[in-house]
């Protein structure tokens, strides 16, 4: 009975006009005709099923302020212009966390036995703002924003090294340009991972369950990072019991503070999606 419930009230496309820019649907058995701009604005349009959002992303390709995104895995995501200011500063947000990273890494403190460092704080932050974008903005945003901000990380770290040996550095720059190094080869990695099975779980659940598709993609892509970023940074590390501990301690608390930050990530995406079906007109 629920089931056939759900059925009903579930919100489909019939059809798309693009002289009037509006969209026929079909919810609880009432026909009605809705403008395209406040049809995404407020968010109605993540009531409508895989198939039907599809079908509309074909409808509206090409329209001059409606940017639509198909990710590889079939998930489908759409925004307006308008609601772009939001992006620009989460942006802004994920490349601030992600450069602070190499810096916060050589601060290391020991709690309840477990190593810390302030990369783990930056770096789990960092995971929050990119599912965020992922979330509101697709796949090709979020794409684009890790392949610039991995491949600044890697110019810096190779100019850095350069600079660092030519002039004769202290140990302590050479080392934090290996950070960078690192981080940029392994985020390039692991974010992609992220990204990808944030979608393909986006896909499958119909585009619901931000926060279980946020835990996911996230532990298994930090768990990813521990060996590739281990590797990158410090070569054959699990010859080297100090490490080898402090990637597992590291490891363990990102992925602990991933979790946390879980709160904020769900209070920006439900919140954006409220305040866009209550104000926008």
């Amino acid at each position: 009975m629920n089931n056939n419930n759900r059925a009903v009230n579930t919100m489909r496309l019939i059809d798309y006009d693009p002289e009037k820019d509006e969209v026929l649907v079909v919810k609880a058995g009432l026909t009605t005709h809705r403008k395209i701009r406040t049809f995404i604005e407020t968010g109605q349009v993540d009531e409508l099923n895989r198939q039907d959002r599809a079908r509309l992303h074909k409808m509206l390709q090409g329209h001059p302020f409606v940017f639509t995104d198909h990710c590889t895995f079939g998930g489908h995501s759409f925004s307006v212009s308008s609601q772009h200011t939001l992006m620009r500063v989460l942006r802004l947000a994920y490349m601030a966390v992600v450069i602070l990273c190499p810096l916060a890494f050589l601060g290391q403190t020991e709690l309840l036995g477990v190593i810390l460092t302030g990369g783990s704080l930056f770096f789990s932050l960092s995971f929050t703002f990119l599912d965020c974008i992922s979330e509101l903005y697709g796949y090709r945003r979020a794409r684009g924003l890790v392949i610039d901000v991995s491949a600044v990380l890697m110019v810096v770290g190779l100019l850095g090294q350069w600079w660092a040996e030519w002039m004769g550095l202290d140990p302590l720059i050479r080392e934090l340009t290996g950070n960078f190094m690192a981080l940029g080869c392994a985020l390039f990695v692991t974010d992609m991972i992220n990204i990808g099975i944030f979608h393909k779980l986006r896909k499958k659940m119909q585009n619901r369950g931000f926060v279980i598709r946020s835990a996911l993609s996230s532990v298994i892509a930090m768990l990813v990072f521990a060996p590739v970023g281990g590797f990158i940074r410090f070569g054959e590390f699990w010859h080297n019991d100090a490490v080898s501990e402090l990637i597992k301690d590291t490891t363990l608390s990102k992925i602990i503070l991933s979790l946390c930050f879980l709160v904020i990530g769900t209070a920006i995406v439900h919140g954006t999606r409220q305040w866009r079906r209550e104000y926008v007109k």
